[in-house]
């Protein structure tokens, strides 16, 4: 039995994808489990907050559904307010809010994982690349936002939650 996803040699790109994106999430939702209110919106040393990585995960992930097809709503606000770039002042939305989205964003990226990863999507940046490539960059881009989120714990004196 495998404990962090697929390993098998004969899983599919798309499963071992899912399995990644999987993790991943359960990851960066842990990461929020015993913070109170107050330290999800810390910002220690100027960082964006805990609440922000995910809502900024939330918000890249759907632009990545939508440009594969798939329809995900999010509010109108995510779309400044977790852009790449932002600093996470302002008035974030509440903890239940961002995990919820989270959570169905989530939902359809794993959905993405069982189509055709060789097809081509459109970038952030405006160009072309295979969906299983896009998915692939997701997985590090979670990854990227669970080290800022483990930074903040150690700066909030959270304990550490790998290692």
């Amino acid at each position: 039995m495998h404990e962090r996803g697929p390993q098998d040699a004969g899983a599919s790109a798309g499963t071992i994808l899912a399995g990644m994106l999987r993790l991943s999430a359960d990851g960066l939702l842990a990461a929020l489990d015993d913070m109170s209110d107050d330290e999800l919106r810390a910002r220690p040393h100027g960082l964006a907050p805990a609440l922000w990585q995910v809502g900024h995960v939330a918000l890249s992930d759907a632009r990545l559904a939508r440009r594969a097809g798939m329809a995900v709503d999010l509010p109108k606000a995510w779309s400044t307010l977790f852009a790449r770039g932002t600093s996470g002042e302002g008035d974030l939305p509440s903890r239940d809010e961002v995990i919820r989205l989270f959570r169905e964003v989530n939902d359809r990226v794993l959905d993405l994982c069982a189509g055709d990863l060789a097809r081509t999507v459109e970038t952030a940046a405006g160009r072309t690349d295979t969906l299983g490539n896009r998915l692939a960059f997701h997985v590090f881009h979670r990854g990227y936002h669970y080290g800022k989120l483990m930074t903040l714990r150690a700066l909030l004196g959270k304990p550490r939650l790998l290692g």
